[in-house]
């Protein structure tokens, strides 16, 4: 899977808009006051908006974010909302699924004619075209398929901002096992997905070249959630593998982790998407075969553990146990990250949209942003803007932490920085 890891893809240092915190408004003004209908989904006091996630289905454990979305929406709306507007958010899950996808995403649509679309899903791909063609604004995460570099779909918002052409890849990860000690390193993704299994191939065949390493073992004919993963590490064992980065789900990352421990694999790092989640810790297995193979879970959001701590974080944290019900203590999924995110930058492009926005204004004011760090949670800030768009800055560092679990606990192993590299045709 890919997220905001490593994101800064088209970014400039030029301004900053970092987002808001629930409290504030975009104007000072929370009033309804001249107030009009001024595109579908927006009336005098509410906009409507959609939101598609994988509540159920393979994907679920790992990429449902309803919770965290209504939770940021709804501190919103409590704050006053936006130019005295309430949030109404009309939700569908895809069940994991490519074509439920566009199925939960045209339900919507057509039931409910919303300004603004959120697809939070690894199967956004299968839907993405029907909402370019609605011009309809649709903000994503970004790590569902390569379409966000294509021109004619500026309409699409990806929380990780704007990218280039074939999902290019950072030093970042590949210099972690270079400085672990790997000289053999392998890509794993899933095949049913393209951003996964373009990930660990550029990782394999790109990134760990351009920090001096042999082009690494790869396989992507991995299954979306599965775990029969026996042979895999069989022939990573053979091929002298000592480290692997996997863009995929915790549960077929943890079943790997666990299968090469079984196999006396003993690698020297095994780099994980996603896995930065209370679910791991509570989990004697999980947090064993995390220590034991040497598992590090990259987030370019900035960890709970970060001392001091971020404000951003903490506003996220308030926010998610008064409205969803977590512990302040509890590390949300990687689709809560996600979801919590997406409301963000959607309250942020409606504050900047201004009071009474077309759709395409809407769009314009996101396309503004530029160094946008998700009201401070991501260290390293996108952009959005149109000149960057479709474009890779291969000097811009970026950066990404890196977590591990220590006696049952995640530490902060390291802040890594790295740039982009792209293939060499």
């Amino acid at each position: 899977m890919l997220a905001l890891t490593g994101a800064a893809c088209g970014s400039s240092s030029k301004k900053s808009t970092t987002g808001s915190a629930p409290t504030s408004a975009a104007s000072g003004d929370n009033s309804a006051a001249g107030n009009t209908a001024s595109a579908p989904g927006i009336t005098n006091d509410t906009y409507t908006v959609g939101f598609v996630s994988s509540e159920t289905g393979v994907s679920s454990s790992n990429n449902k974010g309803v919770a965290a979305f209504k939770a940021r929406i709804q501190a919103q709306n409590d704050a006053g909302g936006i130019f005295g507007r309430k949030i109404k958010v009309i939700d569908q899950d895809d069940a994991s699924a490519t074509a439920s996808n566009l199925t939960a995403v045209q339900k919507v649509v057509q039931s409910a004619s919303p300004f603004v679309m959120v697809d939070n899903s690894a199967f956004t791909f299968g839907s993405y075209r029907y909402l370019v063609d609605q011009k309809i604004p649709s903000i994503t995460g970004g790590y569902d398929g390569p379409e966000y570099a294509d021109p004619g779909n500026e309409y699409l918002l990806p929380l990780s901002g704007n990218t280039g052409k074939g999902f290019p890849t950072s030093t970042v990860g590949a210099q972690l096992m270079k400085d672990l000690g790997v000289s053999k390193g392998a890509g794993l993704g899933y095949g049913i997905s393209p951003s996964s299994s373009t990930a660990a191939t550029q990782f394999a065949n790109v990134a760990l070249p351009a920090v001096g390493l042999a082009k690494g073992y790869v396989n992507t004919s991995i299954p979306f959630g599965g775990e029969n993963v026996g042979p895999i590490i069989l022939d990573m064992k053979k091929q002298g593998v000592e480290g692997a980065y996997m863009a995929m789900d915790a549960n077929t990352n943890f079943a790997i982790a666990n299968t090469a421990v079984q196999n006396n694999l003993n690698p020297k790092v095994l780099e994980f998407a996603t896995g930065y989640d209370e679910n791991l810790l509570k989990n004697p297995t999980t947090v064993a075969t995390a220590e034991k193979a040497n598992v590090y879970i990259s987030t370019a959001f900035i960890p709970y553990e970060v001392s001091p701590a971020n404000p951003g974080t903490e506003r996220m944290r308030d926010v998610l146990q008064k409205y969803a019900g977590l512990s302040r203590d509890d590390h949300p999924i990687f689709g809560y990250y996600e979801s919590y995110g997406q409301a963000q930058l959607l309250i942020d492009g409606l504050k900047a949209a201004g009071r009474n926005p077309t759709r395409q204004q809407f769009v314009d004011a996101v396309r503004k942003f530029d160094n946008y760090t998700v009201d401070g949670l991501a260290c390293t800030g996108v952009s959005f803007t149109p000149d960057t768009y479709g474009k890779i800055d291969t000097t811009k560092q970026s950066c990404t932490y890196y977590v591990k679990v220590e006696n049952g606990k995640f530490v902060v192993a390291q802040k890594a920085t790295g740039h982009l590299v792209l293939a060499t045709p």
